[in-house]
C-alpha cells in the first residue's frame, strides 16, 4: 500500500530528466538524449546517446525528447521514464501513487496535456503540476510560506528565469531564451572565429562544464577539426579567456530578468530582497565566478543553492509528501488523472 500511495516528482529539463521517488531515495537522473535508428526505433538513450553525439552515421539521428519544459517526443520520453522507474525499483506494473511535475509558466495548455499523459502512461494516477520556481525555492531551502519576499533564479539549458515569491505564491516571473545551450553555442562560435577550430555541440558543452571546476590559472583542453584543412586538431584554452567570454552574457541574462521581476514591486518587498538577496538554481549556476559577478553587477547578496541542479525535483517531491503544508493550494495547477477524462480538482482538495 505504501508503494501504491508513494509520492514522486519529476523535472523534465532540456538537458536531463530528474526523478525522485521518495524522501529517502536519491535523485535518479538521465541525459535527455536518444539516438533513433533509420526506422525510428531507439538505438541508444541517456549517457549512451550522449557519447554518440556527433558520431551518428547513415540515417541515424540524435533526438532531444524534451524541450521547453515539456514533452517533445512522447515515445522516447516514456521509455526513459519507465527505465528510470525500473532502475529505481518501481516496476512498470506497480501502478498508483502521486506525481508532482515541475512546470514553467511558459508551458502551453498543449504542453501541459502532454505532461499529464506521460505520467498517466507511466502508471501514476494522481498528477499535480507544481510551478517550477516554487519547487526550486522549496528545494533550495527558502522559507516560502512567509510574507517576506524571495527571488529565485533558475539557469537552465534553454532558459534563464527569475521569479518573485511571497506566501507560497509566484507573484511575478520573467524568462528569456538564454541558457546553457546558448553558452555552448557561444563557445563553439568563438573557437571557430578566433582559433579556426570546429567543435561539436558536445565538445563545447564539455569545455563549458570544465569552467565549473577549473582554477584561475588552468587551461581547458579542446579537440576538434581544423576549419581550413579538415584535419583533427587540438588546443588548450585558458580558463580566464573562457570566463571573459561567458560570464558577461550569463550575468546580463540574470540581471535583466531580476530587474524585470522587481519592477513595480512594493517597497517592503524590495527591502526583503535587499536583505535576503537572490538564490541561484539550475546547472549553469555552478559556473565558477558567476555568483560573485552577479553580486557585483546586481549589488545584492547572491547564494547558489546546495544541489542546485536538483533543487526543483527535490522541492516538488517534498511538496507532494507534505501535502503542501502551510501553502496556499490555489497557487497550484492541480489535476487528477482517472479513467479517460482529465478533470480539474477543486482548489481545496487534499
Amino acid at each position: 500500500m505504501a508503494q501504491f500511495r508513494s509520492c514522486a516528482a519529476i523535472d523534465l529539463g532540456a538537458a536531463s530528466l530528474r526523478l525522485r521517488l521518495g524522501a529517502d531515495v536519491p535523485v535518479a537522473e538521465t541525459v535527455a538524449r536518444a539516438v533513433l535508428d533509420e526506422d525510428g526505433t531507439v538505438f541508444a538513450m541517456g549517457d549512451d546517446a550522449l557519447v554518440m553525439e556527433g558520431r551518428t552515421w547513415g540515417a541515424m539521428q540524435l533526438c532531444r525528447p524534451t524541450a521547453g519544459g515539456t514533452v517533445a517526443d512522447h515515445t522516447v520520453t516514456l521509455l526513459m521514464l519507465r527505465s528510470m522507474l525500473r532502475d529505481a525499483g518501481r516496476g512498470r506494473y506497480s501502478f498508483g501513487g502521486r506525481m508532482g511535475v515541475c512546470i514553467s509558466a511558459a508551458v502551453t495548455d498543449l504542453g501541459t496535456a502532454a505532461l499529464r499523459q506521460l505520467c498517466r502512461d507511466a502508471g501514476f494516477t494522481d498528477v499535480r503540476l507544481v510551478p517550477q520556481a516554487l519547487a526550486a525555492a522549496v528545494g533550495a531551502g527558502i522559507p516560502v510560506d512567509t510574507p517576506y519576499a524571495s527571488v529565485i533564479v533558475d539557469l537552465g539549458a534553454e532558459h534563464t528565469s527569475a521569479a518573485l515569491l511571497v506566501c507560497g505564491r509566484v507573484i511575478a516571473s520573467r524568462s528569456t531564451r538564454f541558457g546553457g545551450d546558448a553558452l555552448d553555442a557561444l563557445v563553439a562560435r568563438y573557437l571557430r572565429e578566433e582559433y579556426q577550430l570546429v567543435v561539436s555541440a558536445g565538445a563545447a558543452q564539455q569545455v563549458k562544464t570544465a569552467l565549473s571546476v577549473a582554477g584561475a590559472g588552468d587551461s581547458v583542453p579542446v579537440r576538434g577539426q581544423n576549419a581550413a584543412t579538415g584535419r583533427p586538431r587540438g588546443l588548450s584554452l585558458p580558463v580566464e579567456e573562457l570566463r571573459q567570454l561567458l560570464l558577461p552574457r550569463a550575468v546580463a541574462a540574470v540581471c535583466d530578468q531580476v530587474t524585470a521581476v522587481l519592477a513595480g514591486c512594493p517597497v517592503e518587498m524590495s527591502a526583503d530582497i535587499f536583505e535576503r538577496g537572490l538564490v541561484l538554481t539550475g546547472g549553469a549556476a555552478k559556473l565558477h565566478g558567476l555568483e560573485e559577478a552577479i553580486r557585483i553587477e546586481a549589488d545584492l547578496p547572491v547564494h547558489v543553492a546546495d544541489d542546485c541542479e536538483h533543487a526543483a525535483v527535490l522541492g516538488a517531491q517534498r511538496l507532494m509528501a507534505d501535502n503542501w503544508a502551510g501553502l496556499d493550494r490555489s497557487a497550484f495547477r492541480a489535476t487528477t488523472l482517472s479513467g479517460a477524462e482529465l478533470e480539474p480538482e477543486p482548489a481545496a482538495a487534499p
